[in-house]
């Protein structure tokens, strides 16, 4: 929106029902080779993985997986055939949830499987082990696979605090082999988050501490340090603070809003919603849920309701009745005409229909209201 502020969406990808370590057809041939030992808990077979380069403590035994966490994973509908992925990211690796102990893609994955044995969802700031679905190695988390990066005759970078978004150096091996090596061209070490998506550019914000879609800090975003939230700067965006306003949940769905995926909307007002709750909830009203104040420009529909109440006198047996209104717009309290339907902000400056009525009175004839108007007469619609 033009007319409010815009706090950008953390990275991730909107909702999807799907369970994405699900295997899936892939021009990449699936884990050939792999150990094998029966399932205790279902009668599936469970596999490990062809290499282990985690270090573990002893007595420690090396993890298995069933073939479906093993499996190679393509982004659907992704530009070019064969991209590894799920919906909600293209990379190169799975990551092993520290609560269930299961391979998923992403954590978005992880949330959305509804036969997970947790119910807490994943905490990416603790994920330490990776599975390359190149070479099908267990490691450590980071930018390179060390079997594939090794494979080139390179040593593995280590790795930054934050982001990186280099590529490996030329060599006589092949573009396609310098890209296995590579899981994400995106890579931030704090939220172990891998992307190779090409439609979007992606930053870590360190006073956020998340990774959020748009070219960086001071280049089309900037960090509100009382709103605690990243705000576009784009022309005719304009920002209303209020403190840690993305710390609470959407007032719609009740879905978090700090970690959201989504897209978000910023009210006049200063409060925060989903843009895709917005635009449902503003189908059938036009007031801030939160604090009831009018989310856009309503002068046209206040216009209208002018003519409405016009042609909808008040009848005479109501002619002595006030109504004490409060204006969820302005703030103000005033005394007005009694109507049936509609109920006018006396305020030159505000004139919203967007009031409450706090009580009505019957005034004795002769008597003035505390806005000065007599029996008689009324003020507002």
């Amino acid at each position: 929106s033009s007319s409010s502020s815009s706090s950008s969406s953390s990275m991730g990808g909107g909702p999807s029902s799907s369970i994405c370590h699900a295997p899936q057809t892939c021009p990449l041939g699936p884990n050939e080779g792999v150990g094998s030992q029966p399932g205790e808990d279902d009668g599936n077979r469970v596999h490990r993985p062809r290499a282990d380069l985690v270090l573990r403590g002893p007595g420690e035994a090396h993890p298995t997986f069933t073939a479906e966490e093993l499996a190679v994973s393509c982004k659907p509908n992704a530009p070019t055939s064969g991209t590894l992925g799920c919906p909600h990211y293209a990379r190169g690796c799975k990551i092993r949830a520290p609560c269930c102990r299961k391979m998923y893609v992403c954590r978005l994955c992880h949330d959305s499987d509804v036969d997970r044995t947790c119910s807490a969802k994943l905490d990416t700031y603790s994920v330490t082990e990776m599975l390359c679905m190149h070479c099908q190695t267990l490691q450590p988390v980071g930018k390179h696979c060390q079997v594939c990066y090794s494979d080139l005759g390179l040593a593995a970078q280590p790795q930054s605090q934050h982001t990186t978004q280099d590529t490996v150096r030329p060599n006589r091996h092949t573009a396609n082999d310098r890209t296995h090596a590579v899981l994400g061209k995106y890579y931030c070490n704090v939220c172990k988050l891998w992307d190779n998506s090409l439609d979007r550019e992606i930053y870590h914000c360190p006073y956020c501490n998340v990774c959020r879609v748009g070219k960086g800090l001071g280049v089309d975003y900037r960090h509100c340090m009382r709103c605690n939230c990243c705000v576009e700067m784009r022309e005719g965006v304009t920002h209303r603070c209020i403190s840690q306003v993305l710390e609470g949940n959407c007032p719609i769905c009740a879905d978090t809003l700090r970690f959201s995926t989504a897209d978000l909307k910023g009210l006049p007002c200063g409060h925060t919603m989903h843009l895709e709750c917005y635009r449902q909830y503003r189908a059938y009203s036009y007031t801030c849920p939160i604090c009831l104040k009018t989310m856009d420009d309503m002068r046209d529909y206040f216009s209208r309701l002018d003519q409405a109440a016009a042609h909808s006198p008040v009848p005479n047996m109501f002619r002595n009745t006030r109504s004490r209104i409060y204006c969820n717009d302005c703030g103000d309290t005033s005394v007005v005409q009694y109507h049936m339907l509609y109920h006018k902000c006396p305020k030159s400056a505000c004139g919203s229909y967007n009031t409450r009525v706090l009580d009505t009175m019957v005034l004795p004839p002769g008597e003035e209201a505390e806005d000065g108007t007599s029996n008689g007469s009324g003020s507002g619609g």
